[in-house]
């Protein structure tokens, strides 16, 4: 400034009628070819200079601005402009340049697709972690429903077993359910006995030239009059007929525990 002492300018004469004189000396009367000079219409306005994304935005359309200008004056001028088709022209960049160029935009390409990728998999493991805590939670529970279940059972079953045994030892004279077993697996054996394995009463046994199988060669069976046992025994034709090393019956709950 004019006016501002500290300024270097602020030595130098500021004489405006000299500096339009000079302007006019320099002023030319050439055609347009000869100098190509455009002037944007639009300003460039920028709000914030540091945004090199919006300034080298307004650049660009200034530029595109005057080259739409500047062609038809061009082709009124009769001046070609257009690269004729055998020409090679030569990159500003060299191959090598260009490549490392390349080489860097799709690193920086696969540097941001692993880092996308590796953000889904972390939300997916971090889902994946909470459905598998709600399944075990749900297990959990489900487990915890069932022993409870079987301890409600155990209980019950514990309970009406106790009253069956104190039915039981009234109703038959103290025979537990130990004894009620022996009783009806004698009663299987007896039946199982009745027709010699499985077999048919009175069947005929070809061995035995068509006899009946409860008959001995004798033509008498264990249990017919005059046959072995008939007189010492008090129940013919049984499997325990004379027999006198049975043990005896076992003792009920309630006289075990008495005793």
């Amino acid at each position: 400034m004019a006016g501002d002492k500290s300024s270097p300018a602020a030595d130098l004469p500021d004489n405006p009628v000299a500096l339009q004189a000079f302007a006019k000396d320099l002023n030319l009367n050439l055609p347009w070819i000869e100098t190509l000079t455009i002037t944007a219409k639009d300003p460039h306005n920028l709000t914030d200079p540091e945004d090199e994304l919006k300034r080298e935005l307004g650049f660009y359309n200034q530029a595109l601005q005057a080259v739409k200008a500047a062609k038809p004056l061009v082709l009124q001028a009769g001046v070609p402009f257009g690269r004729p088709d055998d020409y090679f022209a030569e990159m500003v960049k060299s191959d090598d340049m260009m490549g490392k160029i390349r080489h860097n935009l799709l690193q920086e390409s696969k540097s941001i697709e692993a880092s996308e990728n590796a953000r889904r998999q972390r939300e997916l493991k971090k889902f994946g972690k909470q459905v598998q805590t709600e399944k075990l939670r749900e297990r959990q529970e489900s487990k915890a429903r069932s022993l409870e279940k079987i301890k409600e059972l155990k209980r019950k079953r514990k309970g009406a077993s106790r009253a069956g045994d104190d039915d039981d030892d009234a109703g038959f004279g103290g025979a537990d359910e130990d004894e009620m077993f022996d009783i009806a697996l004698g009663d299987d054996g007896d039946d199982a006995n009745g027709g010699r394995r499985g077999g048919r009463k009175g069947a005929k046994n070809p061995r035995l030239g068509g006899k009946g199988g409860g008959r001995t060669a004798g033509g008498k069976g264990p249990g017919a009059a005059g046959g072995p046992g008939a007189k010492t025994s008090k129940y013919p034709g049984t499997k325990f007929a004379n027999d006198k090393s049975r043990p005896p019956k076992r003792l009920g709950k309630n006289r075990r525990r008495n005793k």
